[in-house]
Parts: structure tokens; C-alpha cells; sequence
């Protein structure tokens, strides 16, 4: 596994060097593509970074605990010994889960699509904080709303509202916001 992931940290530095190429800032779909990439490897070499780091602690105090003849001494490096093993394994989950392969789309913009379904008044106001929790979520994380279409009523609701979501990571965010959502509440429209 560590092969593998070198491999993915000597691709991460690649590019970077080729990332100050002017020929490659003036392509901007070839700089589009080596900036996802970038973004997908960043987290695993950060991950792969820290893992080494520890290990080279372990292995370090692994070393000084049998020459050290001072008990407190013996005890520090034991503890530093359990607290690498315990930073190495909660780092070897992380990198497991970052090398699973990511889904190309999720890089791309989407569109959200609330409606209104029977409760008229009421489930029109519920739409309506639905579409502005989502579109605050989005703004709070770098992301930008363009309205497409709304339809609201007398209550100050949405019968139903369209916006886009542009930006990093949009439609991974929100792929899996989907369904029917329902709501159970002393109405504000009595």
C-alpha cells in the first residue's frame, strides 16, 4: 500500500511543477483538469504524510526505549510508542477511504428542484425554508446560487422554486439530497 501511495504523492508533485508551466495556466481546460486532480490527491497525500510521520515516531521510539535506563524516560517513549500506533491506524482508515475512487460528476454544477406537495399553505412554507437552508449551505461553502424559476404564493411559500448550485464539488454535495420530506408540525398559517 505504501508503494501505491508514494506513487500518488510523486503524481501530486508533478502537479504542482506542472501547474507554474505558463503553457498550462493559459489552457485553462488542461488547468481545469490537473486542478481536480490536484484537489482529489490533496486530502491522501496530506492523509499519507501525517501516517509516515507517525511511523517514523514509532520506529523512533521504538529505538530509544531499549537503549534508555531512566524509568521515566522508558515511560515517555512507551507512551509516544502507543500514541504513534494509535495516530498510524485511525490514519490507515483515512487513507483507505481516500483511495476509494471518486466519482467523476461530482466535480460538476446541479440543479435543486423543490416543490410543494399536499398541505397546501403550510407545505409551501416548509419548501420555501427547505430552499433557503440549501442555498445557505451552498453560499456557506463557496458555492453560488443562480434562481432559474419560482412560484410562490400568498403565504410567502414556494409552490415550487429551481436554482442552480454552481461551484467546487457541487453536485457531490448534493447528489444524494433526494425524496420526499415530510413534515409534522403545529401549522404557522393558524
Amino acid at each position: 500500500m505504501e508503494e501505491k501511495l508514494q506513487k500518488l504523492v510523486d503524481e501530486f508533485k508533478q502537479i504542482d511543477q506542472k501547474l507554474i508551466d505558463p503553457d498550462i495556466v493559459s489552457n485553462q481546460s488542461e488547468y481545469k483538469k490537473l486542478m481536480i486532480r490536484r484537489s482529489e490527491l490533496e486530502s491522501v497525500v496530506h492523509a499519507f504524510t501525517r501516517f509516515m510521520s507517525a511511523k517514523r515516531n514509532l520506529e523512533e521510539a521504538k529505538a530509544l526505549v531499549d537503549s534508555e535506563s531512566d524509568p521515566e524516560m522508558k515511560d515517555f517513549y512507551q507512551n509516544e510508542i502507543q500514541t504513534s500506533k494509535q495516530t498510524m491506524e485511525s490514519l490507515e482508515g483515512e487513507l483507505k477511504l481516500a483511495l476509494v475512487p471518486k466519482d467523476p460528476n461530482d466535480y460538476k454544477n446541479c440543479i435543486i428542484e423543490i416543490r410543494a406537495g399536499a398541505g397546501g399553505d403550510e407545505a409551501s412554507l416548509f419548501a420555501s425554508e427547505l430552499a433557503r437552508m440549501y442555498q445557505r449551505y451552498a453560499e456557506t461553502n463557496q458555492m453560488s446560487i443562480d434562481l432559474l424559476s419560482s412560484n410562490a404564493n400568498e403565504a410567502g411559500g414556494f409552490k415550487e422554486i429551481f436554482f442552480a448550485v454552481n461551484g467546487p464539488k457541487a453536485f457531490g454535495t448534493f447528489k444524494f439530497e433526494s425524496g420526499v420530506h415530510r413534515v409534522q408540525r403545529v401549522p404557522v398559517t393558524e
